[in-house]
């Protein structure tokens, strides 16, 4: 009870100093609390700096650290891993009246938070060759294996050009970024696939029945099912292509050759 109460006077301007709090003799009391909890905030503000830079350089610094302050106060950390803090930043982006007049900005914080999701994602080896090689000999087990994705694969969607716009400020640069950026029509909806390789996250962008298909095998679903929901989005889908995509990013870990069998790697 009592480190809760610390915790909400920490992070809440308006409380008053913790009851039955202990200091040395100096300073007023209140005053060192408060230098205290400016620190804390600050440390917060700039733990979200670090996990969402393209916002930041999108709004500018001010503007920032405005919005992670109100951020903070709201949806304080739950955890002392700093690098699970972060998440639901796009979802308050996306309800905060100062951020309207960019529409596509949640979706870009949604993108930087789903990178740091991918880098800290469990590793898991490849499935063996051998595996691949006897579903792919009979067509009509593939089309009703499941597939296991790595558990650092997945799938963004936006409504604008939220990607273009990311890759855009990896680039060195403010001349080279602002070229880039002037020929984004961020109108054009955008799809990407997440994958950790070599402690790195990549990004390779797909076409909306691709998406389609890697996410329902990320929800369980066969390669029969999977390809009829790619099917609803083009029904032009080539499974050839985005299934030599996957392998050739080794994101498979495991594959059942039934729905209810058990995955083997």
């Amino acid at each position: 009870m009592m480190y809760q109460e610390f915790a909400t006077a920490l992070l809440d301007p308006g409380s008053s100093v913790p009851k039955n709090l202990l200091w040395r003799s100096g300073p007023d009391l209140h005053k060192r609390f408060a230098v205290h909890r400016n620190n804390v905030i600050a440390s917060l503000i700039e733990a979200l700096e670090d996990t969402f830079p393209v916002v930041l350089s999108l709004v500018g610094e001010p503007f920032f650290r405005n919005l992670a302050r109100e951020f903070i106060l709201q949806h304080p950390p739950h955890s002392p891993v700093m690098v699970e803090f972060g998440e639901g930043f796009d979802s308050f982006i996306q309800n905060a009246p100062s951020c309207s007049q960019v529409p596509y900005l949640s979706d870009v914080a949604r993108l930087e938070w789903q990178r740091v999701v991918s880098l800290h994602a469990a590793d898991q080896p490849p499935i063996a060759q051998t595996h691949i090689n006897d579903l792919l000999n009979d067509p009509n087990k593939l089309m009703q294996s499941t597939w296991k994705l790595h558990p650092s694969t997945g799938v963004f969607r936006s409504c604008f050009s939220a990607i273009s716009i990311w890759s855009a400020h990896q680039l060195e640069g403010t001349t080279q970024i602002e070229k880039a950026l002037a020929s984004v029509d961020i109108t054009i909806p955008e799809c990407a696939l997440f994958l950790r390789q070599d402690l790195e996250v990549i990004l390779v962008n797909l076409n909306m029945a691709e998406s389609a298909f890697v996410q329902a095998l990320l929800d369980g679903n066969s390669l029969e099912v999977a390809v009829e929901a790619a099917q609803s989005q083009n029904d032009k889908f080539e499974l050839a292509l985005i299934f030599s995509l996957l392998l050739k990013c080794k994101a498979f870990v495991g594959c059942s050759p039934h729905l209810t069998g058990v995955f083997t790697q």
